[in-house]
Order: structure tokens, then sequence, then C-alpha cells
């Protein structure tokens, strides 16, 4: 089978893992490797493989998750490549692991030194490919996810964070861009035990490359919000470059009535590769909560910050915005508010756009062509039959709101 990737090292400063250096100088060439990206052209799909290797004891079936490096003949530490025309291409793998007591030590003697090791879990299949190296990709598609969920502290949460985010975590791994809300890092040490957040669980078996750092908790420190215990929870996870740090913005302010002012809410955004050279800026969001006057009117207030900051940030530019709103589209004033975020920003809702069957719901995304980017949904969906547990239930007391989105730039 031909392997096709574009190597992002081609357009940009290339993401070096390591030289695979051979124990004989006649029998392997030195190797460059480079984290690579499925393009989805066609969308790789796990495989199963029976591997037996040197160390008998972690015989066994393996999955191959996704491709993961790319590995070029390289010259430098020897004479040119024996074989330039043979690469390597590397999955992520999951399957039997070694026990603590069956680690095998060895030496390795490289061209680099001489080492002495302890072997611990495989993870990684490496196969022979060829390479064609790709003219830049003028379509495609991607997956995205919203989910709040619900990483407040066991017994304030409105879930069981505990239990349920182990199992949403290796989850998160269908989707190429997730936005998540109420997330947050256990601090470490954590002077709030036995509470702790849950943030370091969701991202344990998430294999995205690029995933933002989770603001540090106030814990009462905030000069501006004193009362406020945790930041803004919003955190995501992507198999799509971020060109830029995520950055955040909180609420101007806040009211009592949900709980809110114990958090620093807000939005984040982070400028996000599609391909080399073309980008959309990814926003994500968690608004007031509560049913008081007083929360109608900071929601209102929210809309014209967000509206002016992707007024001055993105002008022109094609946009993705998912997360909590708390704007319940189908009563009022949530509807004019919601109206006018988009009236302000052309944006439009994906679930309008595709006639959806539940305009009401506040966990949304919205989009917008521009810049030479189009963007079109193509599906949306509410996750309930994959986020559950193992008898059924939700993993969340927020459903996850799935989209599929394709993408084409203008000649």
């Amino acid at each position: 089978m031909t392997f096709e990737f574009r190597l992002w090292g081609l357009v940009a400063a290339p993401v070096v893992f390591g030289l695979v250096v051979a124990g004989s100088a006649n029998a392997l060439d030195d190797y460059k490797c480079y984290k690579a990206t499925d393009l989805k052209n066609p969308k790789f799909e796990k495989v199963s493989v029976s591997l037996a290797d040197q160390f008998a004891i972690n015989d066994g079936t393996f999955i191959a998750t996704r491709p993961f490096l790319i590995c070029n003949p390289a010259t430098g530490l020897a004479e040119n490549p024996q074989n330039p025309t043979d690469h390597l291409v590397c999955y992520k793998t999951k399957g039997p692991k070694l026990d603590k007591a069956d680690r095998p030590r060895v030496q390795s003697v490289t061209q680099l030194g001489t080492l002495e090791l302890e072997v611990k879990k495989p993870q990684l299949l490496c196969v022979p490919s060829s390479k064609k190296v790709l003219l830049n990709q003028t379509s495609g598609s991607f997956s995205a996810l919203s989910y709040n969920v619900a990483g407040l502290p066991e017994g304030l949460s409105g879930s069981s964070p505990l239990a349920n985010t182990p199992i949403i975590s290796p989850l998160l791994n269908g989707y190429d861009l997730v936005v998540v809300q109420e997330s947050w890092q256990t601090p470490d040490p954590n002077p709030l035990a036995p509470l702790r957040v849950y943030h370091e669980l969701l991202v344990a078996e998430a294999d995205h490359p690029y995933k933002s750092i989770s603001a540090p908790l106030p814990l009462g420190n905030d000069p501006e919000r004193p009362q406020a215990q945790v930041s803004d929870g919003l955190n995501r996870m992507s198999q799509l470059f971020f060109v830029d740090d995520v950055v955040r913005h909180r609420w101007t302010d806040c009211h009592a009535s949900a709980a809110d002012c114990l958090s620093l809410k807000g939005f984040s955004y982070a400028r996000t590769m599609l391909t080399p050279g073309v980008t959309v800026d990814v926003y994500n969001l968690h608004m007031e909560a509560g049913g008081d006057p007083e929360d109608d009117a900071l929601r209102d207030a929210a809309v014209t910050q967000l509206s002016d900051f992707i007024n001055a940030v993105s002008p022109g530019r094609a946009l993705i915005v998912g997360g909590d709103f708390n704007l319940h589209t189908n009563s009022e004033p949530d509807s004019t508010q919601f109206q006018r975020l988009l009236s302000e920003t052309g944006l439009l809702d994906v679930c309008a756009t595709l006639s959806c069957p539940e305009p009401g719901r506040i966990d949304k995304f919205l989009f917008r062509s521009g810049g030479g980017v189009t963007i079109t949904p193509t599906s949306w969906n509410f996750e309930t039959t994959i986020f559950v547990d193992g008898v059924g239930d939700p993993l969340s007391d927020h459903d996850p709101l799935a989209v599929d989105f394709d993408w084409a730039v203008s000649p």
C-alpha cells in the first residue's frame, strides 16, 4: 500500500521526533521522523494486526489507531541514504502492555553512543512506505465536537466525573476538533484535597497531537474576582495545528444566582490550520447561567463582548464557534440576543442551516465562511448513544454535539 502524507515540515519548521539509527552500517539508513496528520483523503480506519517481535512476552493483537510519524532517509550521521526511496510510516498502537516485572533491559549501540535501556510499553508500529509529496490541498473535511463535561468536583457536578471522565477520554478520539467546557486541571500540590477536578483524566487517553494548556485555578486569589475558585474550564483537543496559542477572555461581570461568580467563565480563541496556508479561527465559549434578570443582562453584555472581539480579531475570516451558550433560542430574551450575535458577526447557526430537530438546545456550533475559505456543515447530531456508561446512562449533564464540516479554498 502507498501512503501519501503532506509533511508539515515542508512549509514550516519540522517537528523532529528523532533519528532511527542502524545497528549495522549496511543494514539500515538513518531516518529523520516528522509528526504527521491524517488529511482524511481517505480517512485512515483503525486496523487490528497480530504482532510478534523479539520480546516474545509482548506478542499479541494490536490496533493501529492513527498515523503519527513519517520518516525520511537522512544524511548527516552517515553517508547518503542507500535506499532513498524507502520511508517509514509509524502508527500509534494500542494493545498488550508489558508487566513491570517483565520489562527487559537491553544494551543499544548507536552512532550517538552506547545506551542501557529498559523496555516499557509498545507504542508505535513502523511500516515501510513510499512517499509522494502532494500539492497544497484545496478542500477537505473535519469533525467537531462541543461537550460540557460537567467537571466540577464530585458532589458539586451535575454528573459523576470521577467515574465518567476516564470513559469520555478515549471517545474523544473519534473527532478531529474537540472543544470542552467545565474541564479544569487539578493543581499539584492540591490545597483543596480531597476535592479535585478532572482535566488530567479527560486528556489521558485523548490521542490528539494538539491540546490547550488548562488555565490554572484562581482558588480565591484573583484580585478582580476574589470569590472565583475555578478558571474558565475551556479547553480543546485537535488533530489540526494551533497556529497561535489559545487566547482566553473572561466575561466582564457575573451574577451569583447560578454560582457563576465562583468561576472565570468566558471564551477562548485560536487560529487553526486546516492545511498549510489555510486557516480558520476557532472559538469556544461558556456563557452565564441562571434565570434572573441580571443573568439575562449579562448574557446580552457577553454577546456584545464576543461580537466586538470577533469583529476586531477575525474580520472577514472563516470562523467556527462552539460551546455552551446558555441561550434557549426558542424563548425570549435569549432568541433576540442570539440573533443579534449572528447579525453582528455574519455567523450562521449549524442547527438552523441543516434544519435540525432541536433548535432550542443551548449547546451550539456556529460558522462563517471568509478569507477565501468556504465552510459548509454537512451533519449535526447529539451523540447520545456514544457518550454513555456501561448501563447506557449519559456521561455528563449535557449531551455532546457533533458536527461535520467540509471546507474548500476559492480558486
